[in-house]
């Protein structure tokens, strides 16, 4: 019986990142604070994927409405249910 392979457009978490946030401390404070108690995991994975909007969710309630994120936030539910890969 042959396998059915599938398809996923996606894009990296970094192409969505970058244009927002452009020091590594400012990068740094992102990732601590949406890392503890997200709904996904990428530890020991390859090509974690999350829609777009889910991880916009998640960063609205981990960033306490930091206005700073708004762009990046507005950026990333612009992108609708697009996976974004949160691995590579």
């Amino acid at each position: 019986m042959p396998i059915n392979i599938q398809a996923c457009a996606f894009v990296s978490v970094s192409d969505v990142l970058s244009p927002h946030l452009t020091t590594q401390g400012e990068r740094d404070l992102f990732w601590s604070s949406i890392s503890d108690n997200a709904p996904f995991s990428w530890e020991d994975n390859n090509r974690s994927m999350v829609t777009a909007s889910s991880l916009a969710n998640h960063c609205q309630d981990r960033l306490d409405g930091d206005p700073y994120f708004d762009d990046l936030l507005q950026s990333m539910r612009s992108l609708g249910e697009l996976y974004i890969d949160l691995e590579t």
